[in-house]
């Protein structure tokens, strides 16, 4: 099977940083239980916490579609628009080929 994947950024209006994480940390716990989600990871650079970076995974192209069709993410882009000064768009469309996938965040931190 071949899979469908997107790597991209976002640009936070200053100081907006963490609020646009959280909301695609939610955007993350919806589309956990959608069939064809494989991976959606969200990461804030280290030097500049506006700038959101978000790699996905997915069964197909058209899966992904479909995502943004759920009235739950329509609403979460919505309430995050306010927050982005910048996006790259669409990112670069990627096709996945290998590599490991691991959950560190549904672990207790100690």
């Amino acid at each position: 099977m071949q899979y469908y994947g997107l790597i991209g950024n976002q640009t936070a209006k200053e100081g907006k940083g963490n609020q646009l994480a959280q909301l695609l940390i939610e955007a993350s716990k919806v589309l956990e239980g959608f069939e064809g989600c494989i991976q959606y990871i969200i990461a804030q650079e280290v030097k500049n916490k506006d700038i959101i970076w978000v790699t996905e995974i997915w069964t197909s192209k058209e899966v992904h579609s479909a995502s943004l069709q759920l009235p739950e993410i329509k609403s979460i882009i919505a309430e995050a628009m306010p927050f982005i000064e910048e996006t790259s768009g669409l990112g670069a469309e990627t096709i996945p080929v290998g590599g490991v996938i691991k959950n560190p965040f549904d672990k207790d931190e100690e």
